[in-house]
């Protein structure tokens, strides 16, 4: 996008703070920004802690949000993606709770949804090892965790907004001339 997109607004709401107000809503006790324009995410109201790997991907930055905490499970959401709801939220980690598993993730035609993922505070340390190794990919991380697919999740909820496009197409809302974005 060219510009930090975290704090690109829609509807006069940055998108970190949509994400942040989720999680919250969902019933989150903390919620943490890792990395990014610390000043700007600060003047929302947002925690931020320094990402300990800058630009290494999104795996780093699990990393160190997990680092973070001891919350038995956490939820990865990223902000680019502003139609994820405090119910997906909690059916996330209502599943997790229920199954046992290592990680929950929402899967749309066939593909995981790895940047809004609950996950259970035992795979942190199996996490920080394949960071440590070299890993970049938080898909590819979670091949060694025993994730369950939450199947039934609308496109539209985890869209996320890559291009400039994208977010006038979301901001616009879905139409048969404006499709949401992928």
């Amino acid at each position: 996008m060219g510009t930090d997109k975290a704090l690109l607004e829609v509807g006069g709401v940055a998108l970190a703070r949509r994400a942040h107000d989720a999680l919250r809503a969902a019933g989150a006790e903390r919620v943490i920004a890792v990395g990014g324009d610390a000043d700007g995410l600060g003047a929302l109201g947002l925690t931020v802690v320094v990402d300990r790997a800058p630009g290494a991907g999104p795996l780093g930055g699990v990393v160190t949000g997990m680092a973070e905490t001891t919350a038995g499970a956490v939820v990865v959401l990223a902000c680019d993606q502003p139609g994820v709801t405090p119910a997906l939220v909690k059916r996330l980690v209502e599943l997790l709770d229920e199954s046992g598993a290592g990680a929950v993730v929402p899967v749309v035609g066939g593909v995981r949804q790895v940047l809004c993922t609950a996950l259970d505070r035992s795979v942190a340390e199996g996490l920080a090892l394949a960071f440590a190794d070299g890993e970049r990919s938080l898909t590819r991380a979670l091949l060694a965790v025993d994730v369950v697919e939450l199947a039934g999740v609308e496109a539209t909820v985890v869209a996320d907004l890559d291009e400039p496009d994208d977010l006038r197409r979301y901001a616009q809302g879905p139409s048969p001339h404006h499709p949401p974005p992928r």
